[in-house]
């Protein structure tokens, strides 16, 4: 978590973006087998089919494709 420096979330009428800002020290593969990434995933997930909304799962600047999953 301390890799972690921010989680910016952006939402409109039609998507939402999750954006984590981490630092370079943290392995991305590491992050992403970290027991809590998934229940964030999954709650990221709900939220979105709760309203409709399409979402994207960024890691800095770049689309994080491995934690999301195409609707």
């Amino acid at each position: 978590m301390k890799y972690i420096q921010d989680v910016l979330i952006n939402i409109d009428k039609t998507k939402i973006k999750v954006k984590f800002v981490c630092d370079k020290k943290i392995d991305k593969k590491e992050l992403e087998e970290y027991y809590f990434m998934k229940k964030v995933v999954n709650a990221i997930k709900s939220f979105a089919n709760k309203f409709d909304l399409k979402y994207k799962i960024y890691y800095n600047d770049t689309e994080w494709e491995e934690l999301t999953v195409e609707q």
